[in-house]
């Protein structure tokens, strides 16, 4: 049970279908906006071990990152998971950085983790099924930096300029890093290891795309705004209505920026 004190981040489950078998992951995002009460109610929120862990971060930025990330990934833990107090759950650091959970539970849990200034965001299933998530914000400086690490054969996806080019390309980019978290080799890796085979447009702020060296994966990303959220999956697990951008919406709309909300 999410602590009452405290507001209650967003959510959104995904069931998935491979033949007739169904998982279910979870989805949750914190944002900035919310951190000062989260802050100040960590005690309620964050286990023994993440309480030191973030008491040791001086960083205004770095410790807001720790917390929301905590938070998001609790949410959906909680959500996914049916814990009933997110102190009983801790995500620790892996020794390459990789979110690992201690949980409760008997089922072995798979956590992705990203962050951008305002939003932290989580994607949590069974270990069974891994997912990883990424979350950017569209901006043109970023995008040009960008724009040097793609291979020959993805510059053909991208060949324009428009804003819609700049938010496509940011989302090519958020889906390599999710594949990424999923290998859990991060962004260290060679890009051309993390080629996009094909990334074509579903739908308005919505694209699907697989990749060249692991063709068992597929990603899924839609703009909200200025941001862009990744999700990828296996490749014959079959997500519902994935052109459908309202639920994302609803899930990273900014909350006003105010302590309760």
């Amino acid at each position: 049970m999410w602590p009452a004190l405290l507001p209650q981040p967003r959510t959104l489950q995904l069931p998935l279908h491979r033949g007739e078998i169904r998982w279910d992951a979870t989805v949750a995002v914190a944002q900035a906006a919310q951190f000062a009460v989260w802050e100040t109610q960590s005690a309620n929120v964050l286990g023994a071990s993440e309480i030191q862990a973030l008491s040791a971060l001086q960083f205004p930025r770095r410790r807001q990152s720790y917390l929301l990330g905590r938070v998001a990934a609790k949410a959906a833990l909680l959500h996914g998971f049916k814990a009933a107090d997110p102190r009983e759950v801790e995500i620790r650091r892996g020794v390459f950085e990789q979110p690992v959970v201690y949980h409760p539970f008997r089922t072995p849990i798979s956590l992705s983790l990203t962050h951008t200034d305002r939003t932290a965001a989580a994607v949590v299933t069974a270990e069974e099924h891994p997912m990883g998530i990424d979350l950017e914000e569209v901006e043109i400086a970023r995008v040009e930096i960008i724009r040097t690490t793609l291979t020959a054969q993805e510059r053909n996806h991208f060949p324009g300029t428009s804003a819609e080019t700049l938010a496509e390309i940011t989302a090519a980019w958020t889906a390599k890093e999710a594949l990424s978290k999923v290998l859990k080799c991060g962004m260290m890796t060679p890009m051309e290891i993390l080629e996009l085979a094909t990334f074509r447009p579903l739908g308005p702020a919505v694209w699907e795309g697989t990749f060249s060296h692991f063709g068992q994966y597929r990603s899924y990303s839609w703009q909200v705004g200025d941001q862009v959220l990744s999700l990828v999956l296996p490749k014959n697990s079959t997500l519902a209505a994935p052109a459908d951008v309202t639920p994302w919406i609803q899930l990273l709309s900014p909350l006003a920026e105010t302590a309760g909300a």
